[in-house]
């Protein structure tokens, strides 16, 4: 470690420490030392060595935290990696990475771009994604709303939520020159796969699982059930999925 990269980390070890438990505003670049703090304010790239606890981090370019993340509000434009995510709600435009652990949120988690997470995935409230989402364990929520991009999505373990919704971009468009123009574009084609799915309404596009059970289910094009679907109320299936065994209780 050369002297001068000495007395830079010293500078902002130190700055750290000094705030802690108040506001850190970061511009450009830095390396900080985990800890307690009110808020973080990102705004460039940041490297956080250990575990971190704040009211409200927000994060304008890049941050990656080798360590826990316990936040109230987490608001990131960019990207964000860290070990494990605990908050109340996180907001990302960009891409969030949780590698080694789970992200869990009290409210809500919503993600407008790629979100990858080793372990679990769950929000008391709603996980809305829009683009695409890897799940190595299971999902928990409250409503589950997926709009697929172009890329393939999974779920590894399976999808639990009162409400869940999986749609590609080329729904919105329903009819006229819009939909046939998007009807050619690649992107459309992107599917979720996932062991199963239970929930109370189950509305999905594009997705592959073993088996489904709901209260009402609605399967749209694009769909393959490899075992059965369970329902109790309601049940449509478009001719272009295909369920190999249906089953009302």
């Amino acid at each position: 470690m050369s002297e001068k990269f000495e007395k830079y980390y010293r500078r902002i070890k130190g700055l750290g420490k000094e705030v802690e438990g108040g506001i850190l505003n970061i511009g450009g670049g830095a390396y900080i030392t985990g800890g307690k703090y009110k808020e973080i304010n990102i705004s460039g790239g940041a490297t956080v060595d250990g575990d971190v606890e704040a009211e409200r981090i927000s994060v304008s370019g890049g941050a990656t935290v080798r360590g826990k993340l316990n936040v109230g509000i987490l608001r990131v434009s960019g990207g964000v990696t860290a070990h494990s995510i605990n908050c109340e709600i996180a907001e990302v435009a960009g891409g969030l990475s949780i590698r080694g652990g789970s992200l869990k949120a009290k409210t809500a988690v919503i993600i407008k771009g790629g979100l990858k997470v080793d372990g679990d995935l769950e929000a008391g409230g709603h996980i809305d994604v829009y683009g695409g989402l890897v799940v190595g364990g299971k999902l928990n929520t409250g409503r589950l709303v997926v709009r697929l991009g172009g890329g393939n999505s999974e779920v590894k373990s399976g999808i639990e939520a009162n409400y869940v919704k999986v749609y590609t971009v080329e729904t919105r468009f329903k009819q006229g020159i819009l939909k046939r123009i998007y009807s050619y574009l690649p992107f459309r084609r992107g599917k979720l796969y996932t062991k199963y799915i239970k929930a109370k309404i189950v509305e999905i596009e594009n997705t592959i699982c073993d088996y489904i059970e709901a209260d009402s289910i609605y399967i749209g094009p694009g769909c393959v059930v490899r075992e059965e679907v369970i329902y109790h109320n309601n049940y449509e299936c478009s001719k272009d999925s295909n369920v190999n065994k249906v089953m009302r209780t």
